[in-house]
């Protein structure tokens, strides 16, 4: 099996070999065809003759004007013969000359690829870190709302007698609680600030809201760490190995709590 090709160009029309008869013009394009990488064509007049389909008489006479001189032809070099014959079969003699050319063009549709590929990489970076950038953006401004809401909470009256109960979140334990009733969802290696942030506000916004102490409160968010878990969506039972799960981070955000809480992914509406 051949792994070597001969490009055909277009220019061959052009040329005086298309004025010769079609049996000739076919011998031609066959021994194109059959060239290997030095424009080598190894064959008899009969084998070449079986090849392109063509009479071995014609095919003599083919051959016969490849190796004749030609006044006519573009190329002067040779005198405008086409092919030498060597031992085992004839070269093409200008081979060399239009593999130089199409070398050259497959180089500049390489660089071509290249820069439209690397361009269309840049582009896809640029929109993905717009887009990264966007959700970090709306992260922060969640953390900074649920900081702000924070603020008022503490400062309003907590209960009838005016007593403060201690509002320190306990992180440790709510992460530890998540990572106990949550098993199908991501654990959480690093406790970002954004993350305590939202965190602290949901325990705050749950203890203030019950007038629970912070055992009860705790208990009420092992209940809510728990509904999480039954829900096939948020624990990415509905789509298969690769669906979306949420996390701490995303059921701490203000708007995801409150819809777990309402019980929008309750597991039988998954």
């Amino acid at each position: 099996m051949s792994r070597t090709f001969t490009k055909l160009f277009s220019s061959i029309t052009e040329s005086t070999v298309w004025c010769e008869p079609d049996r000739t013009r076919l011998v031609w394009i066959c021994m194109l065809a059959m060239a290997d990488q030095h424009g080598r064509v190894w064959g008899s007049i009969p084998g070449l003759a079986n090849r392109a389909r063509v009479p071995v008489d014609d095919v003599r006479v083919a051959i016969d004007t490849f190796l004749a001189p030609d006044v006519d032809s573009r190329t002067k070099d040779f005198e405008g013969r086409r092919i030498e014959a060597i031992d085992g079969g004839w070269r093409l003699l200008n081979h060399e000359k239009y593999r130089a050319i199409r070398d050259e063009e497959s180089v500049k549709e390489s660089k071509r690829r290249y820069i439209n590929n690397r361009r269309a990489l840049e582009r896809e970076a640029v929109e993905k870190s717009r887009t990264e950038s966007k959700s970090v953006d709306r992260c922060i401004a969640n953390a900074e709302a649920d900081t702000e809401a924070l603020k008022d909470i503490v400062a309003a009256p907590l209960v009838a007698k005016g007593d403060r109960p201690n509002l320190d979140c306990p992180f440790q334990e709510l992460v530890e609680a998540y990572h106990t009733d949550c098993p199908s969802l991501p654990r959480v290696v690093v406790m970002t600030n954004m993350r305590m942030k939202h965190a602290r506000a949901r325990w705050v916004q749950v203890m203030v809201a019950e007038k629970w102490s912070k055992a009860e409160n705790m208990e009420w968010f092992r209940d809510f760490f728990k509904s999480a878990e039954r829900s096939d969506f948020l624990a990415g039972r509905a789509g298969g190995k690769r669906a979306w799960r949420a996390s701490f981070e995303w059921l701490m955000n203000s708007e995801n709590f409150a819809k777990v809480v309402e019980g929008n992914y309750a597991k039988e509406r998954a």
